[in-house]
């Protein structure tokens, strides 16, 4: 028995398969099985030249340019200029009035006493000075001229606190003592 799929004692279902019609002629000519057709190799490789040519055009562009526009100044009132004046120069004259409190103290001949004295004089010019520039960061519309001035002066106090720790003679000192008399007479001049 022949054409029989499974054993032969189960009866078949299926009949024969009978010879299925000739399909139609195509219009379009066969191609042999394996070899690509010639469209799709020149469809190909118009895609690959048009994204060559998009890469060389996106790395020949010149990048953009985002640098920021600048920030407008600010414009305060006078108000405002007034109530930062005001707050500075009483900052300003606190510091003095500090600095002028640890500088009285006598110390004597007792080396404990001359110790807290200079610790004391010490921490009066670091501390001043930072609160000074803190003081100028919570009041941007002080006077350029007196802001100027002030962080000047705040510097000068904080060279002048790092040459007392790094145990320098009065010679190293003074000139920074004296260079602090241009900002003092200005800071003066703003906050009669």
């Amino acid at each position: 028995m022949t054409g029989e799929r499974y054993d032969p004692r189960v009866p078949n279902p299926l009949p024969p398969p009978s010879p299925s019609p000739a399909p139609p002629p195509s219009p379009i000519p066969p191609t042999m099985p394996g070899r690509p057709s010639r469209s799709l190799a020149i469809a190909s490789l118009a895609i690959a030249l048009l994204a060559l040519g998009v890469a060389i055009g996106s790395w020949l562009r010149p990048m953009p340019d985002n640098k920021p526009s600048p920030a407008p100044a600010p414009s305060f009132t006078d108000q405002q200029v007034a109530d930062a004046k005001a707050s500075v120069c009483t900052a300003y004259q606190q510091v003095r009035r500090a600095l002028d409190v640890a500088g009285a103290r006598n110390s004597g001949s007792d080396p404990t006493a001359s110790l807290t004295v200079s610790t004391a004089s010490r921490q009066a010019l670091d501390v001043g000075s930072r609160y000074l520039l803190t003081k100028l960061t919570a009041e941007p519309a002080t006077n350029p001229d007196l802001a100027t001035a002030v962080r000047k002066l705040a510097d000068l106090y904080q060279q002048i606190t790092v040459s007392y720790l790094a145990d320098a003679n009065d010679s190293e000192i003074n000139p920074l003592r004296q260079a602090a008399e241009q900002p003092t007479a200005t800071i003066d001049g703003f906050c009669k």
